[in-house]
């Protein structure tokens, strides 16, 4: 779960959770969508985006769960190919991202 640098970590007891921190304010709305779940407005990052934060914080997620996620991405959705460059370069991990996307695609 991403929160804002300044902003508490909440004591949750279940699911367990890890919290990055992010001091960058498209962080919170670059991709974002909200859905509707048991009457409560959740916001969720779509599948583009979620791939670029997975690189973006490779050191917890592991750089093979990114480049599986990554794989199975372009093998269903050619066309997200921009969107995901897009939201690398907004989000700073379009340098570690490139080799990756040109190897692949």
């Amino acid at each position: 779960m991403q929160l804002p640098a300044n902003y508490p970590t909440p004591q949750v007891g279940h699911p367990p959770l890890r919290f990055v921190r992010s001091r960058r304010a498209e962080a919170f709305k670059l991709g974002v969508e909200t859905h509707r779940i048991a009457g409560h407005a959740v916001r969720i990052t779509d599948p583009d985006r979620t791939i670029v934060d997975c690189f973006r914080h490779r050191g917890t997620v592991t750089l093979e769960v990114c480049l599986e996620a990554l794989r199975e991405r372009l093998r269903n959705r050619r066309q997200s190919l921009p969107a995901i460059e897009n939201y690398a370069r907004k989000l700073g991990a379009w340098r570690v991202m490139k080799p990756y996307l040109e190897a692949l695609a």
